[in-house]
């Protein structure tokens, strides 16, 4: 009987913690899924071209969430110590932000290239193209995202996971505002399409990032750990810790999607309208997906 009280109490923490999770996973998600509904009414043949980009630029993102995410067990065992250290904390946060930026650094320059590789398995020329106009300004959300993971995960190892939800929140309604203004040429500014959607999203995961990180740096409650305190210093020990487990982790995650990535890539053979409502349909899946993954992040 005790026992089962016990798992029961269990469950209930999980819950807790996993809804937030939950909602902050499926917001996330709103903001591609907001670009591709813009898109969408821009041409078919253009939201064929975003589906191209975002599913190659999700499996990396993926990828690098995977390895990234070793952030939260390292902090779970560092804030789990008797003697629980403010400096091992900050030190772990750090090393992954350390991580985040080794691993868009190197990921920008392939990306550039992206036009190349589309060509390479097989997309039609202009269908590569198209997608490429979207990579090249899409691409420079990939190191704001990642650090807004690795503070989402200290927020939520200190059961405060409502906080990374407040931020991305606000990242979506930033999102659909700038991607409608920038996409469509509205409220003073240039019609760019599908590079004005990249770059709408670019600028959303910078703002999701940056209202998580006042967050930090003004409530008692994370203010106390200076998570920037001496972040441009490298702690080789410990950065190479983080990869140790968190390379494995990534290339897990990697595996695990990339079926999606070549489903997508099969469609584009098949033609424009064949990818496009592929694009639709994946992204309803993908929403649906979001709640087991908040419970397993729980």
């Amino acid at each position: 009987m005790m026992k089962l009280h016990r798992l029961s109490g269990e469950a209930r923490a999980n819950v807790k913690l996993a809804w937030p999770l939950i909602l902050t996973n499926l917001a996330q998600l709103a903001l591609t899924t907001t670009d591709l509904i813009l898109i969408g009414r821009y041409g078919t043949n253009e939201l064929a071209g975003a589906a191209l980009a975002i599913a190659l630029y999700q499996a990396v993102m993926l990828f690098c969430m995977g390895t990234v995410s070793a952030t939260l067990p390292l902090l779970a065992r560092e804030l789990g110590k008797p003697d629980r250290s403010e400096h091992e904390v900050r030190r772990t946060v750090q090393q992954a932000f350390w991580s985040a930026a080794l691993l868009s650094g190197g990921l920008w320059v392939g990306l550039w290239h992206a036009e190349a590789f589309f060509v390479a398995v097989g997309q039609e020329r202009w269908l590569a193209a198209e997608a490429a106009r979207l990579m090249r300004t899409l691409q420079w959300a990939l190191l704001p995202y990642l650090g807004y993971i690795v503070l989402r995960a200290f927020v939520a190892t200190l059961g405060q996971p409502l906080w990374a939800l407040l931020a991305v929140s606000v990242g979506v309604a930033f999102n659909a505002l700038a991607a409608w203004a920038l996409i469509f040429g509205r409220l003073g500014l240039p019609e760019l399409g599908l590079p004005g959607a990249g770059i709408a999203t670019s600028l959303s995961n910078g703002v999701i990032f940056l209202v998580l990180a006042l967050i930090t740096v003004s409530r008692a409650r994370f203010r106390r750990f200076r998570l920037f305190h001496g972040v441009f210093r490298a702690d080789r020990e410990r950065l190479a810790e983080f990869w140790r487990l968190g390379l494995p982790m990534g290339l897990t995650t990697a595996f695990e999607t990339s079926i999606f990535y070549a489903a997508a890539n099969m469609m584009g053979w098949l033609g424009a309208a064949s990818l496009a409502a592929h694009a639709i349909v994946i992204q309803i899946v993908s929403l649906a997906f979001m709640v087991p993954i908040g419970f397993g992040q729980a």
